[in-house]
């Protein structure tokens, strides 16, 4: 199910059973495996590549070549960037994060430029991941730092 109002590329190849909601843009080669959901009023550059079952909620960002593997989540307002000194006037490779698979961004979550988020890592909203985050790891702040051997959750 496409809606009517999103911008999607006449490249884009889909899955089956993808949803792709309003005000979604879609630029050129992007790939959608099977059962994907895209927020609505979300941004995804080229030849992106989004891995089977992912979800990716509403005002997300996500810069060219980027791949996020298979059963992944992406809270609201997930930004992941290509760029760390941006400026117009410099030309230099870009480098967008990767997910491993099943990966779960919380809401706001930054992921700054050549990252590797590791299978089954959790981070927590609003952190801003300047750092790779091992396989299975939760994180959280800003700069993003690792919960492991700290008690997390209900007490």
């Amino acid at each position: 199910m496409i809606h009517a109002s999103s911008d999607i590329h006449p490249s884009v190849r889909y899955g089956n059973n993808c949803t792709v909601w309003a005000f979604s843009v879609l630029c050129e080669d992007v790939v959608l495996d099977d059962d994907v959901v895209i927020g609505s009023h979300c941004f995804i550059g080229r030849r992106c590549h989004i891995g089977r079952g992912s979800r990716l909620q509403s005002h997300v960002f996500l810069p060219p070549d980027m791949i996020i593997s298979e059963r992944c989540f992406l809270g609201p307002g997930v930004i992941c960037t290509n760029d760390m000194y941006p400026s117009i006037h410099q030309i230099y490779p870009f480098t967008p994060p990767f997910l491993e698979a099943d990966v779960s961004l919380g809401a706001g979550v930054i992921v700054l430029p050549g990252i590797v988020i590791g299978t089954h890592a959790l981070i927590g909203a609003g952190a801003v991941v300047t750092h790779d985050v091992p396989a299975g790891d939760r994180v959280c702040g800003n700069p993003a730092r690792s919960m492991r051997g700290q008690h997390v959750g209900n007490a």
